[in-house]
């Protein structure tokens, strides 16, 4: 049976008889999904239809929300495409020629997902609005 020493803590203070225990202090370190897919060298890419004169601010808002992306990937100045997917596959096909694996596509639209080369989809949800 398990008790507080064996998992990793320890008692406050001097007096063991207190009962009152503490993690251990890389126990209380904040789980970082980013440091841990650099640990395991993978590479986030953001591929957006964002327009490019929004370059800045995507990026600024990126990096105040943790993010650390190998690449934010936007609309090519003064192209427009039918469909998200005629913009977004072709761009993940250059990461894939590139040597990447994509293991996870994730978006809040099915046109994000659609076009291949990722090993998985996700999509997140999202009732406000809808691409084709």
């Amino acid at each position: 049976m398990a008790n507080a020493s064996s998992m990793g803590m320890k008692p406050v203070g001097q007096d063991h008889r207190r009962r009152r225990w503490r993690p251990r202090r890389h126990w209380r370190r904040r789980w970082s999904w980013h440091g841990e897919r650099r640990l395991l060298g993978a590479a986030v890419f953001f591929i957006t239809g964002r327009p490019p004169e929004l370059r800045d601010a995507t990026e600024r808002n990126l990096r105040q929300a943790g993010y650390q992306p190998a690449a934010v990937i936007l609309l090519p100045e003064g192209k427009t495409f039918e469909s998200e997917v005629d913009f977004k596959a072709p761009e993940r096909r250059k990461l894939a020629e590139q040597g990447y694996t994509i293991i996870l596509n994730m978006g809040d639209q099915e046109s994000d997902l659609r076009g291949g080369y990722a090993e998985k989809t996700f999509k997140l949800p999202n009732p406000v609005y809808f691409l084709p």
